[in-house]
């Protein structure tokens, strides 16, 4: 789940379609999810695609996911709360013990610097938690 709010756009990590793809060469089936504010991102992403999902259809694509991967947003804390594994990406303008997003499956990576977080180091992240293997 890359997208953000539009008058937020500085909480969108910028490196989700080159993780999808790297992903999707570790035989992990990527699904993005988009907003109304994210179709411009279309082009970006070599995986499926799901755009213009209302609350209650995102919450079902999200209970089907094996691990979701978001920033601080509406989508992110939605899958915290339903209890899904997964973790979402917070930089310098957002706090996320104030988000109060963790829980024991989903939990908040806060770097000082979203352009400085490399996939590398996402991917250790993935293989650390067992969802792909390195």
């Amino acid at each position: 789940m890359p997208g953000c709010s539009a008058k937020r756009p500085e909480k969108r990590w910028p490196f989700y379609p080159q993780l999808a793809k790297q992903l999707a060469a570790k035989d992990v089936n990527v699904v993005t999810l988009l907003g109304p504010d994210e179709i411009q991102l279309t082009e970006q992403f070599s995986s499926t695609i799901l755009s213009g999902l209302n609350w209650f259809q995102l919450a079902g694509v999200i209970q089907q996911a094996g691990f979701v991967i978001g920033n601080d947003s509406g989508p992110s804390h939605l899958a915290a709360h339903l209890s899904k594994a997964g973790m979402a990406i917070f930089g310098p303008h957002s706090c996320a013990r104030r988000a109060e997003i963790e829980r024991e499956q989903f939990k908040p990576y806060s770097v000082s610097s979203l352009s400085e977080l490399n996939i590398e180091t996402v991917i250790a992240y993935l293989v650390a938690q067992g969802v792909v293997s390195s």
